[in-house]
């Protein structure tokens, strides 16, 4: 720049003002320069990074909204001890939390709140499918990626291009409730005919029922009985179970969250209901599930993504940060954590849509992903994890075994 500025003014023939224009306009392109270059420098190592959360701290959800920031924020935290992310300098992750409420519309103005005002790389959100249903058009204006561990079908099948989920498809799900637990009961003698589905009234229940419906009847089942109920309003799960007991079914399919899930098996337990309870995710693998019904929890069923087996120094680290047991919830959106680091590792970057194009198109091997039962995580075009697997598991002895398929079978099911 010296040597251009050095040829074009040289003085001859100009007076001392225009050499001074001169000067004036070298030291301002070179006072351009170095604020751009500091600017740059500032962009690519920051002092922290931004993570948001946006979970339901209040209301029907508030425990599952709760469990799921302890998860963040632990993932973030051992992250952090280790350096945080060096790729950018050793950026610490720092972790925004916003409450979502339990309520949609809520959800819609906190997701808004939480970009405007805090500006996160990228969203951990939002436990409930409603939830993430009802604020996914709020980041996909905003460029923000979310990651999510909702299954509701719909999430991935919308074409939004900053989802990126990591549990099985509802569908999956709802179908595995079906097929793993009929194998089961027909490799021991006792093939199950008649099936009862219930299941909360939202995106995670419904699509859940679906598949389930749609499986039962693939194989030859007759549904007995197929009842809604909205899990935010039930306090009382007798009359319920009452309906359950009159179809008189071989198995029940229910999909909810901890709350009514409790309320619906205590229910059937103490209205002498003995047909096998098969759970989804969600309410049924818990451990609250397991804490709040006690011995009536041992031989029900649940699907589940992941054996909690496989993350001893995770479940030793919750168990002591929180004084609690590991559960899916704080251990996917640990996951989520781990997956955030991981892409920036892969490629350092403050721009929201350089980081979802590495989540797209980047394996995620390290840390939990490599833990989880398909080994990686891998989103792809589609924004799901094309690698989630479903395992059917019991709670024996207070504690959740994986039973089926024999793969992974870590204990026999109790029938």
């Amino acid at each position: 720049m010296k040597k251009l500025l050095g040829r074009r003014f040289t003085g001859r023939g100009l007076g001392r003002g225009a050499l001074g224009l001169a000067a004036g306009v070298a030291a301002l392109l070179v006072s351009m320069a170095c604020a751009s270059a500091a600017s740059q420098s500032t962009t690519q190592s920051p002092k922290e990074v931004v993570l948001g959360v946006l979970m339901p701290l209040s209301g029907a959800s508030s425990l599952d909204g709760q469990n799921s920031l302890r998860g963040v924020q632990l993932e973030a935290d051992t992250i952090n001890a280790r350096g945080g992310i060096k790729s950018m300098g050793g950026a610490k992750i720092k972790v925004v939390s916003v409450d979502a409420t339990s309520d949609p519309t809520t959800a819609v103005s906190a997701m808004q709140q939480l970009i405007t005002n805090s500006k996160p790389l990228a969203v951990i959100c939002c436990y409930s499918s409603t939830l993430t249903q009802a604020v996914m058009p709020v980041a996909e204006r905003n460029n923000i990626p979310v990651i999510s561990s909702s299954v509701a079908d719909v999430l991935t099948n919308s074409n939004f291009q900053y989802i990126f989920d990591t549990a099985a498809l509802s569908s999956q799900i709802g179908n595995a409730q079906i097929q793993l637990s009929q194998e089961v009961y027909t490799a021991a003698g006792r093939p199950i005919k008649k099936v009862a589905i219930v299941y909360e009234d939202g995106t995670f229940g419904s699509g859940n029922a679906a598949a389930q419906t749609k499986q039962a009847t693939s194989n030859g089942l007759q549904v007995v009985l197929n009842e809604a109920y909205h899990a935010a309003t039930l306090t009382d799960a007798t009359p319920l179970a009452a309906k359950i007991k009159n179809a008189a079914p071989d198995a029940i399919y229910s999909t909810g969250y901890i709350n009514d899930s409790v309320l619906l098996v205590r229910a059937l337990k103490s209205d002498g209901v003995s047909a096998p309870i098969v759970g989804a995710i969600g309410g049924f693998v818990d451990p609250n599930f397991g804490t709040s019904l006690g011995a009536q929890a041992n031989g029900v069923f649940a699907v589940n993504v992941a054996d909690m087996t496989r993350f001893p120094e995770l479940s030793k680290a919750y168990q002591s940060k929180y004084n609690d047991k590991l559960s899916a919830t704080p251990l996917f959106t640990a996951l989520m954590t781990d997956i955030f680091a991981e892409a920036l590792e892969t490629k350092a970057t403050t721009d929201t849509t350089v980081l979802a194009q590495t989540m797209h198109t980047h394996r995620f091997t390290k840390g939990l992903a490599g833990e989880m039962p398909g080994g990686f995580v891998d989103f792809g075009t589609s924004g799901r994890d094309s690698a989630a697997v479903v395992l059917l598991q019991q709670w024996q002895n207070g504690a959740l075994v994986t039973v089926w398929p024999l793969t992974a079978q870590t204990a026999k099911p109790i029938l």
